[in-house]
């Protein structure tokens, strides 16, 4: 529907840390719960990551990978929206639509979270100056 977006509901880490689990359902975007909105590097698609979408696995980039593995949960789900997962990026006319509802997804999240990749050197320097702005 035109007026519905996917969101991901992210389950704890398993047995196995290194498998990330969640499912995807479509909600109305004017009724959906809350969530927050994961922004994060795109980086190189070479060093692709699996996660299970719906007992299906796909390939993420590494940057996904690592955020999603930070942020699962230790119990229940947490729901997230993050482009790569959400919107079908096979599909070229639902990308054009789901892009064009992105301010709205942002706006509606209760929090938005930026993953910058893994750390390098003077990052801590930057997230300092950020902090204090």
């Amino acid at each position: 529907s035109k007026n519905q977006f996917r969101l991901m509901y992210l389950k704890p880490l398993s047995n196995d840390p290194t498998v990330i689990h969640c499912t995807v359902r479509a909600v109305p975007l004017d009724s959906a719960p809350p969530y927050e909105a994961l922004s994060y590097v795109w980086g190189s698609q070479t060093r692709s990551r699996p996660i299970n979408v719906n007992g299906v696995e796909i390939r993420s980039k590494k940057s996904l990978y690592t955020a999603l593995h930070d942020l699962a949960p230790d119990e229940g789900v947490r729901i997230l929206w993050a482009d790569a997962i959400c919107i079908d990026q096979t599909n070229d006319e639902e990308k054009v639509h789901q892009v064009g509802l992105m301010r709205q997804i942002y706006r509606n999240a209760t929090a938005v979270l930026a993953f910058l990749g893994d750390p390098y050197e003077g990052v801590d320097i930057a997230i300092e100056y950020l902090s204090a702005a």
